[in-house]
């Protein structure tokens, strides 16, 4: 069985990776225009401007010919280069409309106009600014999904400074601004989700009792459902705290005991995301997964969750 290959270790490599990537399609524009369109998970080096495959910025020394031949075993796919890049960056996937117009310009000038996926996902590498100053808690919001990094951490043998201590004054995870978009967007999901529940002959349709989303029962199956909108963020950042929110809700102590558990995204998840859930239903605890696209539902099926039958599938 082949091996998946050596992964990158530091953000130097990863930049590398983009150069080399860059490099070797400026040889080869008809291949560059094939890559860029099918695409979909994308490195971007802030510093230059440059793109890559996620997958590819993770291989060791990546070049086309490793990225050609580890895609058909490269395990976890563009869900296992997010983690490994998160773990040397800090950041995950984010959708960002300046960034596919970046992507788009920055293709054109290089290869020729090429049409981008409509759902493009990217990790940045931050840009190095030299007599910058930093950015800090006090100056900028941060939300729930994108906590600061931490930047104390010492190189072995160096030795350790005095640290300031941690802010302990209270910070706004999201501003006004972003929570009056946000609000809407989640009451039109939880009211087509609740539209829709009652179509299927769900009962005792509850919204918003306890801080849980969505209650429902259906095939004699006490239902839990916790409701997400990935408005400006990537679909796994919504997923991630929704399951964090799941937990809390279906396992503390005095909470009452659920027998199926789903998390509802307003729009659709990736393959990675997909792939994600199966794993956890496989391995860990199974959390279905549901998402509205127009007026209807789509249900992953990663569970024997009792309306996933009744939901659409991709």
């Amino acid at each position: 069985m082949p091996q998946d290959p050596e992964f990158v270790q530091s953000k130097d490599e990863i930049r590398d990776n983009v150069r080399r990537f860059q490099r070797e399609l400026a040889a080869n524009p008809d291949l560059a225009k094939r890559l860029v369109a099918r695409i979909e998970y994308w490195v971007v080096d802030e510093n230059e401007g440059s793109f890559a495959p996620a997958k590819l910025a993770v291989v060791r020394n990546g070049t086309l010919a490793r990225y050609k031949s580890s895609r058909a075993h490269f395990t976890g796919g563009a869900g296992r280069a997010g983690a490994i890049l998160n773990h040397i960056l800090g950041t995950g996937y984010e959708k960002s409309d300046e960034l596919d117009k970046s992507l788009a310009e920055w293709s054109t000038k290089h290869f020729g106009r090429v049409a981008i996926k409509a759902r493009t996902f990217f990790i940045r590498v931050p840009s190095v600014e030299r007599n910058a100053p930093k950015r800090t808690r006090e100056t900028e919001p941060v939300s729930s999904e994108r906590a600061p990094l931490d930047e104390s951490r010492q190189s072995v043998g160096t030795p350790s400074k005095i640290q300031k201590n941690r802010l302990e004054d209270a910070y706004a995870r999201f501003t006004p601004e972003q929570l009056q978009e946000i609000i809407p967007h989640h009451n039109r999901l939880s009211n087509g989700f609740q539209k829709w529940l009652a179509s299927v002959g769900a009962a005792q349709i509850v919204a918003e009792s306890k801080a849980v989303d969505v209650l429902c029962v259906h095939s004699d199956q006490s239902c839990l459902f916790e409701l997400k909108t990935c408005c400006k963020q990537s679909s796994h950042h919504a997923l991630r705290e929704a399951l964090g929110q799941i937990l809390d809700y279906a396992f503390y102590p005095g909470r009452t005991k659920r027998n199926c558990l789903a998390v509802v995204l307003d729009e659709e998840p990736t393959e990675a995301d997909i792939d994600w859930f199966h794993s956890l239903a496989d391995e860990v605890i199974p959390v279905e997964l549901f998402w509205l696209k127009g007026k209807n539902v789509y249900c992953a099926r990663v569970s024997d969750h009792p309306l996933a039958t009744q939901a659409r599938q991709p």
